[in-house]
């Protein structure tokens, strides 16, 4: 949510326009699982959201879809690539893939100097919890 009020924010200050999806945590939780390697997680999250975009992109008539994930160093390009290859293959709409890290350190710097909020993962749930924790997912054990 306060990515989301700083985004917004920022967009009226700049008279851009944005679109929210709703978020449907059933459709997350029914896609992504606690028990999957962070990795695998991630292109499963990936997926949902991307595919969301280009149909959205495709029946608004944009040009192409892409990410604001091109820009992190922290994850994996070559994975981001090949999902949203494989997108607009099944979608039949492009996917524009730039290789934005170079631009990395500047836009965390102008984020700043905006006083943008920026926060230290993801956003999921799982992420929030092996943050919280320190601990992946995956070494808990359970117990009933």
């Amino acid at each position: 949510m306060r990515r989301k009020e700083a985004i917004s924010g920022f967009a009226e200050k700049e008279k851009l326009s944005i679109v929210y999806f709703d978020y449907l945590p059933e459709d997350f939780l029914s896609k992504v699982s606690p028990s999957l390697p962070k990795s695998e997680r991630c292109l499963s999250c990936w997926e949902l959201r991307l595919t969301q975009a280009a149909l959205y992109a495709k029946e608004n008539h944009f040009d192409s879809f892409t990410t604001t994930l091109l820009i992190s160093p922290y994850q994996d390009q070559a994975a981001l690539k090949d999902l949203g290859e494989k997108i607009a293959q099944e979608t039949g709409f492009g996917f524009l893939y730039r290789d934005f890290r170079e631009g990395f350190r500047d836009s965390q710097n102008k984020a700043k100097e905006l006083g943008l909020y920026r926060q230290k993962y993801c956003g999921c749930i799982y992420s929030q919890i092996e943050r919280q924790m320190k601990t992946p997912l995956t070494s808990l054990s359970r117990t009933v």
